[in-house]
């Protein structure tokens, strides 16, 4: 995201990102972070603008992920599709009982 920080933000460590999306969703104004696999996180608020990072491994995402739905209504878009459920699983086979000889019953 572009600016990189939040006003009155600055780059800190965390150990994953997603410990780098608690401390957004707990600072007033941040709307997005950045974790880098160095351990850098960094905030951005609602106006940043998503910006394709030359570096491997970084992430990017909202403060919450309730919160998409609301970032894309601040932003005049339309809201994000909600995740696909997994299809059902195949109903399991019966087993098929077999006597001594072999042969299913």
């Amino acid at each position: 995201y572009y600016p990189l920080n939040l006003p009155g933000e600055g780059r800190t460590l965390t150990r994953s990102p997603e410990l780098c999306q608690t401390r957004c969703g707990r600072t007033p104004g941040c709307a997005h972070f950045t974790w880098w696999p160095d351990t850098a996180c960094h905030l951005q608020e609602f106006r940043a603008v998503l910006r394709r990072s030359p570096d491997a491994g970084t992430i990017t995402g909202p403060a919450n992920c309730a919160d998409e739905a609301e970032l894309a209504a601040l932003r005049g878009q339309p809201p994000p599709s909600p995740p696909r459920p997994s299809p059902p699983a195949p109903p399991e086979r019966p087993a098929v009982s077999r006597d001594k000889a072999g042969a299913s019953a």
